[in-house]
Parts: C-alpha cells; sequence; structure tokens
C-alpha cells in the first residue's frame, strides 16, 4: 500500500490503511491485492486525492503576516518616538515653570523686599544724622517700624506664593479673608467677606494664585486710597467652571472718560497679571455710584460663553 506525489508515511490496518503527516498537494493512492501465497494483481487500484492546505500555510496568508508583522513594528517604533517626544516636551514645560517661577521671585523680592528694606537703610541714617533722643528721630524710628511690618507681610505673601502646600482654591480664600480682614482694620471702611461654598481639593497652581491675590490687593487698596468708600464687598464664587472675585464699593466712583483723567500703574499691572494666566478684569464704575472689579479665571479648562464674557469698561489706578 503507498502513495504517489509527496513523501509520506503510513501505516497498513485492517483492512484500510492511514497515512500520516501528509504534506497539502494532489495524490494519486494505489492498492494492489494479493490471496495468500499468490500472485499480486496485475493493475493496481488508484484513487486520486487532494489535501488542502491549511490557512496559515497559504502564501497571502504568510504575506498578510508579514506585512503586519512590519506595521506593527513600524508603529511600535513610531510610538516609542512619539512617547519619548512627549516626554521631551513635558520635561521642557516644566523647566519653563520652573524658570518662570524664579523670574518672578526675584522679581518680587527686588520690587517689594528691596524697595522696603532700602527705605529702611534711608530711615536709619537720618535716625543716626538726628540723635536718637530728638522728636525726628522717633518719627524716623516709627517709619521704620511701619517698614518693618510692611516688609514681613510681603515675605509672608511671598511664602505663601510659591509654597506648593497652598496650591489649593481652599488656600485662595482663607489668606484673601485673612488679608482684608486684616487690611481694612485700621482704616474707617467696613468689610464685608461673601465666600461661596467650595471644594476644599480644588487645584490652584501658584501662578494664578499669586496673580489673583495681588490684583485683589491692588483694587482693595484703590478702596482705601482712591473711592472714599464707607463698605466694601469681597465676594468670592466658583460656578460653571469659573473662579470670580468681585471687589465692590459705595465711594464716588469715576469717570475713565472725564478730561484729565490718567489711569496709573495699578491698572495695567492688574490687567498684566490676569492675561498672564489666561484670565480677564472688569471694572464698572460711575460717577457718585461707587465701583465694582471683576477678576475671573477658568478652572479646569472651563470658560464663560464668548456673550458671557465680561468686557472692560473703565477703570482707576
Amino acid at each position: 500500500c503507498g502513495g504517489s506525489g509527496h513523501d509520506a508515511w503510513w501505516r497498513l490496518q485492517s483492512p484500510p490503511g492511514e497515512f500520516e503527516r501528509v504534506p497539502p498537494g494532489d495524490y494519486a493512492f494505489e492498492v494492489q491485492a494479493a490471496v495468500a501465497d499468490g500472485p499480486w494483481s496485475v493493475a493496481p487500484a488508484r484513487c486520486r486525492l487532494s489535501i488542502p492546505s491549511f490557512f496559515w500555510e497559504r502564501p497571502a496568508f504568510r504575506l498578510v503576516a508579514a506585512v503586519a508583522a512590519m506595521s506593527a513594528s513600524a508603529g511600535l517604533g513610531a510610538g516609542l518616538i512619539r512617547l519619548r517626544h512627549a516626554r521631551r516636551v513635558a520635561r521642557l514645560e516644566r523647566e519653563r515653570e520652573i524658570e518662570r517661577e524664579r523670574t518672578r521671585i526675584a522679581r518680587d523680592l527686588h520690587d517689594d523686599l528691596g524697595a522696603s528694606l532700602t527705605q529702611i537703610d534711608l530711615l536709619g541714617a537720618l535716625v543716626e544724622r538726628c540723635g536718637t533722643g530728638s522728636p525726628a528721630a522717633a518719627e524716623h524710628l516709627h517709619e521704620i517700624r511701619g517698614k518693618a511690618v510692611e516688609t514681613i507681610a510681603t515675605l509672608d505673601e511671598i511664602v505663601w506664593a510659591v509654597s506648593p502646600t497652598n496650591d489649593t482654591l481652599r488656600s485662595l480664600c482663607d489668606y484673601l479673608t485673612s488679608f482684608a480682614e486684616q487690611f481694612f482694620r485700621a482704616t474707617d471702611v467696613r468689610c464685608r467677606l461673601d465666600i461661596a461654598p467650595i471644594p476644599g481639593d480644588v487645584p490652584l497652581p501658584a501662578d494664578i494664585r499669586h496673580a489673583l491675590f495681588h490684583s485683589v490687593k491692588e483694587a482693595l487698596n484703590n478702596v482705601v486710597r482712591h473711592a472714599a468708600a464707607t463698605i466694601c464687598h469681597v465676594r468670592l464664587s466658583a460656578d460653571g467652571g469659573v473662579l470670580a472675585i468681585d471687589v465692590d464699593d459705595d465711594g464716588r466712583g469715576f469717570d475713565s472718560h472725564d478730561h484729565g483723567f490718567v489711569p496709573g500703574d495699578g491698572l495695567a499691572n492688574m490687567r498684566s497679571r490676569m492675561e498672564a494666566v489666561g484670565g480677564w478684569h472688569v471694572i464698572d464704575t460711575v460717577r457718585g455710584g461707587g465701583t465694582r472689579v471683576r477678576l475671573a479665571v477658568p478652572l479646569r479648562g472651563g470658560i464663560l460663553p464668548p456673550t458671557e464674557r465680561p468686557r472692560h469698561t473703565g477703570g482707576k489706578a
């Protein structure tokens, strides 16, 4: 019993023959028979067979598999390149943030602490010139003490702004509340604080906290120095993905279109600080009807619709 076409391994069973591990292909199966101790048949019986190949053995499948393997390798390589690029971009962005923070700290130290320490030094020199027992010396010593207190407060603001533990909205609310209470304590202006309930875990980066705090500080300083107000109302809310801080007063207001009106640096600083962190500000004022300053910045990507985004309508130094 045997086969023709490809080599095959087979064994004879009773009655049929069984072939194993026969490769795919076309075959002719031939059989000759003989009785015991007798002659074999003259012509063998023939049967043609066709054994199909498995799909993974076909050339088309092997071609597709090869192309898929190469595509997967190329995709993996491209993915690794993109991952390395994304990591590099993230690292560069962190370095830029650190550099911006260092620049801001250096500017604050120079502009605030540097100026205060320079004034303290000049006042100390005046005390030495006048003598410690003169009335002028006593006045200068009082000014030195006041400048020292201001310097300590400025240093506290810088430390609060750069500390990562304060990078939350709750920390900003607490610090603004404490600052406003202390700021108005020595004035004739009554301060009302209205802080909406806010979750304590809302993140707020240092640059946004710094910009908001100094803008609010400028607005409160304007209330005391320029508004001739008796009441100041500070409101803070976070609604619709936007953090908003309103500073209202019942002072005399102003009209930026008045002849001779010259805005000071306070308005420009407020605008530049808010724009630097993706926020905006609006100042509404009516002569004799008080002033409202609104500071707003998106939280977690939240933005106001274009029709609701406020526009600047006035300003004061």
